[in-house]
């Protein structure tokens, strides 16, 4: 899971762990205010990376995979979690989802390592692009505009796997992200800030995306198609989300 600030997801992490998924976010070297490695040095951020067409996205790639394999490397394993011992994590059923950038990392991550079974952008436009052959992988938009964003449908035809956008009403682009929950957890009312922070209730936002993110990776690693819930067959659970374009499932 990522974004351009990861602190801001990590209650939404720690709901999706519940549902049963070993959670790991990543914060990228001069993506994040400062990175320090355990060997004491540290990697500041560098904002010129805005400056790129891609932004960051392929080199956001490069570090999910990295990770992938560090968590198959069991001495890795065995120095970064001793009391696990050298055992290393299986990765067969690994999927990737971020908010803005970071979900749109996540596509050009998928389209660039098998290994990673599906993706879920939360809002985030492509800068980079998948490979001409196409991204097999299944992959899920949630959108908090009414339109589908132009690079996404850019990237529609190259998504041969079953491909999904939604529309989630009374949201922002930061909506996607933990701060309404954490100025309601502050004793702050979210309604001054609704231009910022939609009018959706910050716990309606976090059950929405619990249950999409859920219900997408369980697809993913089964294979099987997608129940009644992508499938908008289930309105009155969540009537803040809209099916606006689905194809292969």
């Amino acid at each position: 899971m990522q974004s351009m600030l990861s602190i801001l997801l990590l209650l939404l992490a720690n709901t999706t762990a519940g549902e049963g998924f070993v959670v790991i976010t990543i914060d990228h070297p001069e993506d994040a205010n400062i990175i320090i490695y355990s060997d004491g040095h540290a990697v500041y951020n560098n904002a010129s990376i805005l400056n790129s067409p891609t932004w960051d996205e392929y080199p956001r790639a490069a570090d999910a995979s990295f990770v992938i394999d560090q968590l198959s490397n069991a001495t890795a394993m065995a120095e970064l979690l001793p009391q696990r011992g050298p055992r290393p994590f299986p990765t067969n059923r690994v999927a990737m989802l971020g908010h803005s950038v970071g979900g749109a990392s996540a596509i050009v991550a998928a389209s660039r390592d098998p290994r990673i079974r599906g993706a879920i952008n939360w809002d985030g436009s492509i800068f980079g692009s998948p490979p001409l052959s196409g991204l097999s992988q299944p992959v899920l938009f949630m959108s908090h505009k009414n339109t589908t964003d132009p690079t996404w449908l850019a990237a529609w035809r190259q998504l041969k796997g079953a491909k999904l956008v939604v529309h989630v009403a009374n949201t922002t682009h930061e909506t996607f992200t933990d701060v309404a929950t954490l100025f309601q957890a502050a004793g702050q009312s979210t309604a001054p800030f609704a231009d910022l922070l939609g009018t959706i209730a910050p716990a309606e936002m976090m059950r929405i995306l619990t249950a999409y993110t859920t219900a997408w990776m369980n697809r993913a690693f089964t294979g099987k198609e997608g129940g009644a819930l992508l499938q908008g067959q289930e309105p009155s659970n969540f009537p803040e989300v809209s099916i606006m374009m689905k194809d292969n499932f």
